[in-house]
């Protein structure tokens, strides 16, 4: 390895520590392109697109990386989270398997149980309307667990309550693609479209809404309201 390059991975792995991942993909990638086999910066690329919410992507690169490395435990874990909270607990078992037979989980399985207190924590808070201390909480859960479809629902509707549409609007737009199912969501994300001005946005998702299930109650309300009214607000679930 040239001393350039030496460089230019020193760089990414500081800007991933800090958090800076735009800068650790183009270090990491840059790497990569002399250095092909590396599994450990895919994991890290898999690392930082799972917290980008590209989850697909997420999931090949820590598969590349165990197939490169078959004992790259914190890929392994990594993407076992990942597979979970995608709800494909099936693969995730397969993934799983190999690891029983060894010492108990270290940090990373048990960074799954702190991330649950936190939300925990958050969902308490925000009964009590302590909106702020509950985003925080919601915050460090997230930072543990990126691609957790729930929690990523609690921050939208946290977000909202503090005024902050546009951070909403990313937590659902992750959580749909998480599950392009789930017609909750879908519904959530047109009311954060709709306070944010587009319309138009909003009435395209609930009337997809009830073209699926015709009797979606939330769905059904914000359409009525978008056709009677204009300012919407005081609507809105908790």
């Amino acid at each position: 390895m040239t001393q350039e390059v030496r460089q230019v991975l020193q760089q990414g792995k500081d800007a991933f520590t800090r958090g800076d991942y735009s800068t650790a993909e183009r270090c990491f990638t840059q790497v990569l392109r002399q250095h092909r086999n590396w599994s450990e910066l895919y994991g890290k690329l898999g690392a930082i697109y799972h917290q980008q919410g590209r989850f697909q992507d997420a999931v090949k690169l820590y598969a590349y990386a165990l197939e490169l490395n078959p004992q790259y435990l914190e890929a392994r874990l990594n993407l076992a989270v990942l597979l979970c909270d995608m709800g494909r607990y099936e693969h995730t078992h397969r993934l799983l398997a190999p690891l029983k037979k060894s010492a108990p989980f270290p940090g990373r399985l048990n960074m799954v149980r702190l991330a649950e207190r936190h939300m925990d924590t958050g969902d308490a808070y925000y009964q009590l309307h302590l909106y702020e201390h509950a985003r925080v909480e919601y915050e460090h859960a997230a930072k543990l667990r990126p691609g957790w479809l729930d929690l990523k629902v609690r921050l939208a509707v946290v977000y909202r309550r503090l005024g902050r549409v546009a951070d909403a609007i990313r937590e659902l737009e992750l959580a749909r693609r998480l599950d392009p199912k789930d017609l909750s969501v879908q519904s959530d994300l047109g009311l954060c479209y709709y306070q944010a001005g587009q319309r138009d946005r909003a009435a395209a998702l609930w009337q997809a809404v009830l073209t699926q299930a015709p009797d979606h109650e939330w769905a059904a309300r914000y359409l009525l309201m978008l056709n009677g009214d204009g300012n919407g607000k005081s609507i809105g679930r908790a």
